[in-house]
Formats: structure tokens, C-alpha cells, sequence
């Protein structure tokens, strides 16, 4: 009994282990991905001589409001 109950805790630690790893190369993968498009779409913006995305937010939610241009209040409404 000793050598079963020993073989099943060997067989539940061996897939835990499994697991966390699984998990991690998952978790890694998607960081580098991540990094990887940023760094991509970043550097594409940067050589069209155009502002990255990731910048500057204020700028692009006046430039998408489009239909109040001209506004008076639109500029105080974007600003956070």
C-alpha cells in the first residue's frame, strides 16, 4: 500500500510540475509576442516619420473628434 499511495503522490507531483510548466513557457511566449509587436509597430511608426501609437493620447482623441472641431468645450472635455 505504501509503495502505491508513494507512486501516486510521484504521478500528481510529476504532472503538477507539468503544468507549472506549460504555464510558464505559455506566459513567456506571450510576453516576448508582446514585446516583439510592440518593438515592431514602434519601429515602423518611427521610420514613416509618423507618431508612434503608443503615445500621446490626448492628440489623437481631439483629432477623433471630428464632428465638434470647432467646439469651444472640446478641449477641456478631452483633457484629463
Amino acid at each position: 500500500m505504501a509503495k502505491t499511495l508513494l507512486r501516486s503522490l510521484q504521478a500528481v507531483g510529476s504532472s503538477l510540475r507539468t503544468a507549472w510548466l506549460l504555464l510558464g513557457i505559455t506566459l513567456l511566449l506571450i510576453i516576448v509576442c508582446e514585446a516583439g509587436l510592440r518593438l515592431a509597430l514602434t519601429t515602423r511608426d518611427r521610420l514613416m516619420d509618423r507618431q508612434p501609437q503608443t503615445e500621446d493620447r490626448h492628440s489623437r482623441k481631439v483629432a477623433q473628434a471630428d464632428a465638434y472641431r470647432n467646439a469651444e468645450w472640446i478641449h477641456a472635455y478631452v483633457v484629463v
